[in-house]
């Protein structure tokens, strides 16, 4: 499922099978085409020559070398799906139902989680990274991939509803509960809702004031303690 490449037309290894004949490719250089031991044609999506990723029908790989600009570190490689979402794409293997594409990160360690591209057509490279654990827990994280200071993680919340809302904690080390949630309304409107994260019927709400500067949220409405200014 997951091949490390030095060169083109060299035979990967799948990390969970050591199986070399799924995962033989030839590629050379972004935009050429190659073919994948089933004859199904590979491309390569990416610029970078010495990070080049390869799709095909039956083999989804990646010749790793330097990373790209974000500071995530992660490894994304295609789905070989037929569609003509242009994300990277490998299943994890493992039996979630999860509907979205997973890749592994492809490192040696013993690193758990699953990193997803959002797929858009937009400038927006953030990353999805499900917790990956035993647990039950149905979460997914999505780093903003911004160059500001923020620490925020985004998390939707994974139900099969039609809720619309983002959920993304704080992020900080601190004992901090609050929890953001876009109003995801197709306003221009683009405030944030902080509940509690309580299982309660907590009542406060936290919204942002949508100014440039460097104070992400401004109001907290709270109509039972005193109304903050962060």
């Amino acid at each position: 499922m997951f091949s490390t490449l030095t060169s083109g037309g060299q035979t990967g290894v799948d990390r969970f099978h050591n199986d070399p004949q799924r995962l033989s490719a030839s590629c050379s250089s972004a935009g050429d085409f190659g073919h994948d031991r089933a004859g199904q044609p590979t491309r390569i999506l990416l610029t970078a020559a010495a990070d080049i990723t390869c799709r095909g029908e039956y083999v989804a790989m990646t010749v790793r070398g330097s990373l790209q600009t974000d500071s995530s570190g992660f490894t994304v490689v295609t789905d070989g799906q037929t569609d003509s979402s242009w994300f990277t794409v490998v299943t994890d293997g493992q039996t979630d139902s999860s509907g979205f594409t997973v890749v592994t990160d492809g490192q040696t360690d013993s690193s758990w989680f699953t990193v997803v591209t959002d797929g858009q057509t937009d400038s927006s490279w953030f990353t999805v990274v499900t917790d990956g654990q035993t647990d039950s827990s149905w979460f997914t994280v999505v780093t903003d991939g911004q160059t500001d200071s923020s620490g925020f993680t985004v998390v939707t919340d994974g139900q099969t509803d039609s809720s619309w809302f983002t959920v993304v904690t704080d992020g900080q080390t601190d004992s901090s509960w609050f929890t953001v949630v876009t109003d995801g309304q197709t306003d221009s409107s683009w405030f944030t809702v902080v509940t509690d994260g309580q299982t309660d019927s907590s009542w406060f709400t936290v919204v942002t004031d949508g100014q440039t500067d460097s104070s992400w949220f401004t109001v907290v409405t709270d109509s039972h303690r005193q109304t903050n200014w962060c």
